[in-house]
């Protein structure tokens, strides 16, 4: 860390005695008071950015230090970016008079003649430094200032087909902060979303959100002030007991009291399975008492994909590749099949990276299946119609791991059924709390002798019912999604 400091200081040091030399060239003629006030400033300046930056990471976070922390390295960047788009053309001018030395050193015998000129040429480009660098420094300064009060309301009425009734007449106020990196804004942008809030007074209004430190704010700006808005958040994971997991207790403990914060203040909670909303209970035992079991929803143009009659792949797998996915267990499983079952199974593996398509076609070739397991990389949602459209059963082959246990609700579990094809999945208390074994095939998580054995069963399984799970898988498209939603809310 200190060789850092050291480094960063040196350049930083470096690019100011460099810009320094325009600046100097351009007092030369000013008066002894006026030209130290300016050299005087320009060093205050360039010092207190060095040393504000290089005490950044011990200035603290809250109240009123934030928005200066915020503000004062905004400026620290673009004094810097304005600095060396200046030096460019002092350097563009030195490289020519490094080439004209060279050139007069040759030419007359190594006596090197200095042209007598320089002066205009010195002022020429000392001006020209300052502009370029004045420039980018006063765009990015009107951009903090003005830029962060200059927000826009459009107001678009949307003719939308197929919604519930219950959606007619609903005004939804959409946030978009879009601040080109710019992290000062964000809390002129938050002044000015709390500010537009507030004057839907005669409104009932509702907060939706799933950004913890979102809705904090809004909790902390609106909830006393007005009766009008409810606050709702929608959870997918206690994301302090992943903290805990991963060995990084300091943002457990911090995000712990954000969502204990958030948790207790909300007018209801959305929780994507029934195991999570047990746990944030248990966890956090003054959260609302108000809670929907609300899984993630998919898209309806599942239920209309037509299956091929000769179908080329008996097992599809679309998703995350994370190891909590549990792909390893699934390729041991197919070589099973093929070396103790004699069943040769096709499968079609979709979502990899260059890194995990390496590294599971290295398992499948260890284990002799790799002709067997075709992986392949992201494909849009027109393709992976057709990738269903050919195979026989989904799998979801997930582990303990990370949100797997309590919190995980598959959207591609819900695809599956949806598109009519047989579900092997992980016999997991998130999933087993939702969907009945009568509509899947139940397999041991991390046990590739049960994936074995349940996506042999359901080959053989000449009395599946596709009917009864894509009526089951319509309670859980977007639009059913929704309207279960607004009933909440109502």
């Amino acid at each position: 860390m200190a060789i850092r400091i050291l480094i960063f200081s040196v350049i930083v040091l470096a690019l100011d005695l460099y810009f320094f030399q325009a600046v100097k060239t351009l007092t030369q003629n000013s008066s002894p008071d006026k030209k130290v006030l300016i050299i005087a400033s320009y060093w205050i300046v360039s010092v207190c950015s060095l040393v504000f930056a290089l005490s950044f990471r011990v200035i603290p976070e809250e109240g009123a230090w934030k928005a200066f922390k915020l503000y004062g390295m905004s400026m620290v960047v673009i004094i810097i970016i304005s600095k060396v788009l200046g030096i460019l053309p002092l350097i563009f001018d030195d490289i020519i008079r490094l080439g004209n030395c060279i050139a007069n050193f040759f030419a007359h015998g190594g006596d090197i003649k200095v042209a007598t000129q320089g002066i205009t040429r010195a002022n020429f480009l000392s001006k020209m430094a300052i502009i370029v660098a004045a420039v980018p420094m006063a765009t990015f300064v009107y951009g903090m200032v003005k830029g962060a009060f200059d927000y826009q309301v459009r107001k678009t009425k949307l003719k939308l087909t197929g919604l519930p009734k219950s959606f007619e007449g609903l005004k939804i106020v959409q946030i978009s902060n879009r601040r080109f990196g710019i992290k000062s804004n964000k809390l002129f942008f938050i002044a000015n979303v709390i500010n537009h809030l507030k004057q839907f007074q005669s409104e009932k209004l509702v907060v939706y959100t799933r950004d913890f430190k979102q809705m904090r704010l809004m909790i902390k700006h609106l909830k006393s002030s007005t009766q009008n808005i409810k606050f709702i958040f929608e959870a997918h994971q206690i994301l302090s007991q992943n903290y805990c997991r991963d060995g990084e207790y300091k943002k457990a403990k911090e995000m712990k009291a954000l969502e204990g914060f958030v948790f207790t203040n909300a007018n209801g909670l959305i929780c994507i399975t029934s195991t999570l909303s047990s746990e944030i209970k248990k966890v956090f035992p003054t959260c609302t008492s108000s809670h929907h079991i609300l899984p993630v929803g998919f898209n309806k143009d599942f239920l209309n994909i037509k299956h091929q009659e000769n179908k080329k792949y008996d097992v599809i797998y679309s998703g995350n590749f994370s190891p909590w996915k549990g792909l390893d267990v699934l390729i041991e499983a197919i070589s099973i099949l093929k070396h103790q079952h004699q069943r040769d199974i096709n499968a079609v593996l979709i979502g990899a990276n260059d890194q995990t398509k390496q590294q599971y076609e290295e398992q499948a070739k260890e284990l002799e299946v790799l002709d067997n397991i075709e992986i392949i990389k992201r494909v849009g949602h027109k393709k992976i119609y057709d990738y269903i459209s050919q195979s026989k059963i989904g799998v979801l082959s997930n582990k303990y791991d990370a949100d797997g246990l309590l919190f995980t609700s598959p959207l591609k579990l819900y695809e599956y059924l949806g598109s009519g094809l047989k579900v092997v999945v992980s016999r997991l208390p998130s999933i087993e709390s939702n969907v009945d074994e009568s509509l899947v095939y139940y397999a041991t998580p991390e046990n590739p002798y049960s994936f074995a054995r349940e996506i042999l069963n359901a080959l053989d399984d000449d009395a599946f019912d596709i009917d009864k799970v894509k009526e089951f898988s319509k309670g859980y498209t977007w639009e059913s999604r929704a309207k279960s939603f607004m009933e909440f809310i109502s």
